[in-house]
C-alpha cells in the first residue's frame, strides 16, 4: 500500500471504512469523533461532507455491509 498510516474502521451489518495518509500528530481528534458516531449510527453510513475535517480527503475505501439473509 502507498499510503501512510492506515486504518480501518468495520463492525457487522456495518458499512465499512479504510482511511490512509493519516497524520498521527493531528488526526486523533477527527479519527476518535468519526469512531463515535460511527459507533452510535445503525448502519455506519459516513457522507464525505459530514466526516470529520481530516477524514473527508483520506478515505481510500467504503464497503458496504455484507448482506446476510439469516440475521
Amino acid at each position: 500500500c502507498d499510503s501512510s498510516n492506515c486504518i480501518a474502521i468495520s463492525s457487522p451489518r456495518k458499512y465499512s471504512y479504510q482511511f490512509g495518509d493519516l497524520d498521527h500528530r493531528d488526526t486523533v481528534d477527527d479519527v476518535m469523533e468519526f469512531v463515535e458516531f460511527y459507533c452510535n449510527s445503525e448502519d455506519g453510513y459516513s457522507k464525505t461532507k459530514t466526516r470529520p475535517k481530516k477524514l473527508k480527503k483520506t478515505l481510500l475505501a467504503r464497503i458496504p455491509p455484507l448482506s446476510n439473509n439469516n440475521n
